[in-house]
């Protein structure tokens, strides 16, 4: 589930530039045949995420084995284990439990606030984004097609952002966060989430799809929300990066913050649609 670069950490260099075209080259064909191809190469490829995700939450939250860093790393595996072999309502009252014991821990870096919030958190999200990603790929008619279709609007949000934001400059979306997004920036990736996803909804449904730009809009804000989030987890912290797992890149976190939210966002929806959550048909 690699994700494109966020446009706040983007590198100027000519050679950091090429260094994260490298990466996404090999990493996104790896995550889009996972999807198609589905079980189990697709559990293999979230656990793979969720250990990496995981190691980098608990560093860059200061949490050890004794203090915090056991939930973040056990939630989201039990999770997306249960999620696997029995029904999602077994695999949510494991995420529950993973966050509630998280919520307890204490003991981390002095200074750093309440271990147990950090270590709920980290189970909270990492566990969220695998159950949201098992249900969506396994219950969700063509649920392949389904997390494609997020993929490409979740990164059209990204790459939008990033080169309207560089044309056009202007007014910070929110300096105190990331200093480096702006107001141009998101309306220019939101222009092209919508612009894939309503495109996405007619390859999907045949015919242009009103439902598919407005769940369009929800995802790319939720992806949206999810980078800021990191980032704020990271400035919280006095980190630049999650980790340095990707050239050029930085840590899986870095690169998989707007799925963090979006994915849940898209699984909630499907719920409420009953069927494919894209077009709702």
């Amino acid at each position: 589930m690699a994700e494109p670069a966020s446009p706040d950490t983007r590198p100027r260099g000519s050679g950091e530039l090429v260094k994260r075209i490298l990466s996404a080259l090999v990493a996104a064909p790896v995550a889009l045949a996972a999807v198609w191809f589905g079980s189990p190469w697709f559990e293999f490829l979230i656990a793979l995420v969720l250990l990496l995700g995981a190691q980098e939450w608990t560093r860059l939250c200061g949490l050890t084995l004794r203090g915090g860093a056991a939930p973040v790393w056990g939630t989201p595996l039990l999770t997306l284990l249960t999620a696997a072999f029995a029904e999602p309502p077994w695999a949510l009252a494991v995420l529950a439990a993973g966050t509630a014991i998280g919520a307890l821990q204490q003991g981390n870096k002095a200074g750093l606030g309440r271990p147990g919030r950090w270590a709920a958190g980290g189970a909270a999200l990492l566990g969220a984004t695998a159950l949201s990603a098992l249900y969506l790929r396994i219950w969700v008619p063509d649920g392949a097609a389904t997390i494609l279709w997020l993929l490409a609007v979740v990164w059209a949000a990204d790459i939008g952002a990033y080169f309207a934001g560089r044309a056009i400059g202007g007014p910070k979306l929110a300096p105190a966060i990331s200093p480096g997004k702006t107001w141009s920036g998101f309306a220019g990736g939101m222009a092209l989430a919508l612009l894939v996803g309503g495109a996405g909804g007619w390859l999907k449904a045949g015919d242009a799809s009103l439902a598919a730009v407005a769940v369009a809009l929800l995802v790319a804000l939720a992806s949206v929300v999810g980078d800021l989030l990191e980032s704020w987890v990271k400035r919280r912290f006095g980190a630049k990066d999650s980790g340095a797992i990707m050239p050029g890149h930085g840590g899986v976190l870095d690169r998989i913050d707007g799925l963090l939210t979006a994915l849940p966002i898209l699984a909630i929806i499907a719920l409420l649609a009953g069927g494919d959550p894209v077009t709702w048909r």
